[in-house]
Order: structure tokens, then sequence, then C-alpha cells
């Protein structure tokens, strides 16, 4: 993987053209993390009134999958799969799903690419550190769970995982890392 064909940043990245939105955006972000059930009712009330926003619906899912509500969050899964369809984290969770259920041939068919984001989005030459590590922890796991970790793609995503941390923190420790050392 050619990690030099877009830049990776950790600063934040701006969703909407609006500030405010953006905020919103990142303060609901971090309340999601803090207390999920909480922010349920907001997250409905964010995304009556931006609708064309996908983050608040992706938090949304998020605050379900925390709390285990397992069937609300695929139905907003689907609702972000046919409202946005370029939405990356709409698309990883929806092949996140499938993976789930054992049923690998479906996660080409979301993707689109599953060997590096940029073929996925080859119009953008930025991408946020959450998107690159999210795609190559997502794609790694598949990986593992179809092919075992004796697989040359799961390798590679994995080591893949190591550098971008490396490279941006000047340490390869990370959550997407850990996780699938538990395998």
């Amino acid at each position: 993987m050619d990690l030099k064909k877009y830049k990776i940043t950790d600063e934040p990245v701006k969703s909407t053209k609006s500030d405010y939105i953006n905020k919103l955006i990142a303060k609901s972000y971090l309340a999601v993390q803090d207390n999920p059930k909480k922010q349920i009712k907001k997250l409905k009330a964010l995304i009556e009134k931006y609708p064309d926003v996908p983050a608040f619906k992706n938090y949304l899912m998020a605050a379900y999958k925390i709390t285990g509500d397992k069937k609300r969050a695929l139905k907003v899964i689907k609702i972000i799969n046919e409202q946005h369809p370029d939405y990356f984290f709409g698309k990883t969770s929806l092949a996140e799903h499938y993976l789930d259920k054992g049923k690998y041939e479906k996660v080409p068919e979301i993707l689109g690419s599953i060997k590096d984001i940029s073929e996925i989005y080859p119009e953008k030459d930025v991408f946020h550190i959450s998107e690159v590590a999210n795609f190559h922890h997502f794609v790694a796991q598949y990986y593992l769970e179809k092919d075992g970790d004796e697989d040359e793609n799961y390798q590679n995503h994995y080591d893949t995982l190591i550098s971008i941390h490396e490279e941006l923190y000047g340490t390869s420790e990370n959550k997407y890392t850990k996780s699938l050392d538990m395998f």
C-alpha cells in the first residue's frame, strides 16, 4: 500500500461549509462517547433539523450500537446508505454488518475496493486518520476472519495501521491494532 498517494491528517476535517454545524458534529461525537444513551434524543433532533448531514446519523447509529440496540443501529445504517451512498462510515458500517454475518462476498460489493481507500475516493487527496485507520482496520479484520492471520492481505493492512500511527504519533500503539490482536 502506497500511503504517499494521499495526505493523512489528524486535524478536524470540516464536514460542511457551516462552522456552526461542524462544531455540533464535533460536540456530538464526544457526547456519544461519553453518554450514548443520553445523546439519542438529541441526535434525532439534529437529524430532523439537518437531514443532509450524515455524521449525525452515524453518531446515532453508534449510540444505538454502544447501548446494545443492534436492530435500531442496523436500521440507521441502512438509512445512511440509502440517503448518503458515498458516506464512508456508512459504507464501512454496512460492510461490517455483513462481515459479522459471515457474508464476505458483500464486502467488496459495498466498498468497491478493499485494497486502498484512495480507490474508493480517487478524487480525495486528504483523508482524516479516522477514515484511513478505520478502513485498514476493517479490511484487516475482513481478511483475518475470511482467511486467517497467515493471509498476506491481512498482514499488509495490519502493518499499514502500525505505519500510520508511527508516522503521525511516533508510536505503533493504537486501538485498531489492539482490537485485531485479540483474535
